[in-house]
């Protein structure tokens, strides 16, 4: 059985699929750091934070976030990375599923680009998306 928050993590991740300049490059919780040159642009979807509280009798309010970690490679860097995750909040924020899923999804903000792998023209941003979901006290995969 997966949790709510998994649930949320994997549609976030089906959202991103077809929309963006990383199409066929989203992966979910990749471990390495520095993706082949091929695999660029790509964002990874990555799990956050998850803190809860008693809302009520039987039910937990789960404050949660994921992050985007929105690599590209380029001249322009920075531009790019901004289209990408632009795109990508466009389609979080419009996707049925995933807002069914959620309470209050948006986003937190984003870290400063950074280089890696050695090569100026890779560079990787991470936008934090944050999210409220319900669950019950003693099941964290269902609603209340």
């Amino acid at each position: 059985m997966k949790s709510a928050t998994e649930l949320i993590l994997e549609a976030a991740a089906a959202s991103l699929a077809g929309g963006t300049a990383a199409e066929g490059r989203i992966f979910r919780d990749r471990a390495d750091d520095i993706p082949a040159d091929d695999e660029l642009p790509c964002i990874n979807v990555v799990r956050g934070e998850v803190g809860s509280s008693i809302f009520g009798q039987g039910a937990t309010r789960n404050s949660c976030n994921f992050k985007l970690q929105i690599c590209v490679k380029g001249a322009n860097r920075e531009v790019a990375l901004d289209a990408l995750h632009t795109s990508a909040h466009g389609l979080l924020l419009s996707d049925p599923t995933l807002l069914s899923l959620t309470r209050s999804l948006f986003c937190a903000g984003t870290d400063e680009p950074e280089h890696f792998s050695g090569d100026p023209t890779v560079a990787r941003m991470t936008a934090t998306y944050q999210f409220q979901t319900l669950t019950r006290a003693a099941n964290l995969a269902s609603a209340p």
